[in-house]
C-alpha cells in the first residue's frame, strides 16, 4: 500500500513495479509457500490459499510459478480423494469446486495454465456428481419442474458446480426439461420465473 500510495509522487513507477515483482518472486519460492500453507490444511483449502497467492504476485514468472503450485496440489490424488470422501453433502463440494474453477480463471493466469487447471477441477467435479448420482436423483425427485430446471441450469451455468462433465450433464438434461410442454406452461404462468429461467439459459449456453 505505501509503494502504490508513492508511485508517480516520490518513486518512479518503473521502481514501484520492479519491487512488487521482487516481492512476487520471493512469494512463489518454496520456503514462503511450504510456509504459508502451513499444516492441517486440506487439498481443496491449500489450492483456495494458493489461489489467492497467485492472485497477489505480478510478472509472468511469478504467475506460471504460483501456476505449478496449484497444480501440484490438483493433480495430486488426495484432492480428488478429499473431494469424494468428504463428510460435506455434494452440492456443497460442487459449489465449492466451481468457486475454486472460478478463481482460477481470475488470478491472472497465462490461458495455457488456466485451461489444464480448470479441466482437472471440471473432472473430480464430475466425479463427485456421477457417484453421489446428484442430478439423476434430481430428474426423479417430486419438486415442481420449473424448481428442478433452474437447479440444473445453475449447475449448467458453472455457478453450483464446476463447468466440466457435470455441467455438461446437467444442460442436457435442463434442455430436455425446457423443451417439455408442461414446463413452457408453468413457465408462462409466471413473467418473473421466465425472465430468472432465460438469463440462466443463456449463461449455461455461454458455458457451453
Amino acid at each position: 500500500m505505501s509503494l502504490t500510495a508513492a508511485a508517480g509522487k516520490l518513486l518512479p513507477i518503473e521502481d514501484v513495479q520492479a519491487a512488487f515483482s521482487h516481492r512476487s518472486k520471493m512469494l512463489v519460492t518454496p520456503d514462503f509457500v511450504e510456509s504459508y500453507l502451513g499444516q492441517g490444511k486440506t487439498a481443496r483449502q491449500e489450492a483456495e490459499a494458493l489461489v489467492w497467492l497467485a492472485e497477489n504476485v505480478i510478472g509472468p514468472q511469478n504467475k506460471r510459478s504460483a501456476a505449478r503450485w496449484l497444480k501440484t496440489v490438483v493433480g495430486n490424488p488426495p484432492f480428488e480423494k478429499e473431494a469424494l470422501t468428504s463428510v460435506e453433502t455434494p452440492p456443497v463440494r460442487l459449489a465449492a469446486l466451481a468457486a475454486l474453477q472460478r478463481g482460477v480463471a481470475r488470478c491472472g493466469l497465462a490461458p495455457e495454465d488456466v485451461a489444464p487447471l480448470q479441466e482437472r477441477i471440471g473432472q473430480v467435479g464430475g466425479r463427485v456428481e456421477a457417484e453421489a448420482r446428484l442430478i439423476a436423483a434430481l430428474i426423479r425427485a417430486t419438486a415442481p419442474a420449473v424448481q428442478k430446471l433452474t437447479f440444473l441450469l445453475k449447475l449448467a451455468s458453472g455457478e453450483t458446480a464446476p463447468l466440466g462433465p457435470a455441467a455438461d450433464r446437467a444442460r442436457g438434461e435442463a434442455m430436455r426439461l425446457v423443451r417439455e410442454e408442461a414446463v413452457r406452461n408453468e413457465l408462462a404462468k409466471s413473467p418473473e420465473q421466465m425472465a430468472a429461467v432465460r438469463d440462466l439459459v443463456e449463461k449455461a449456453a455461454v458455458a457451453a
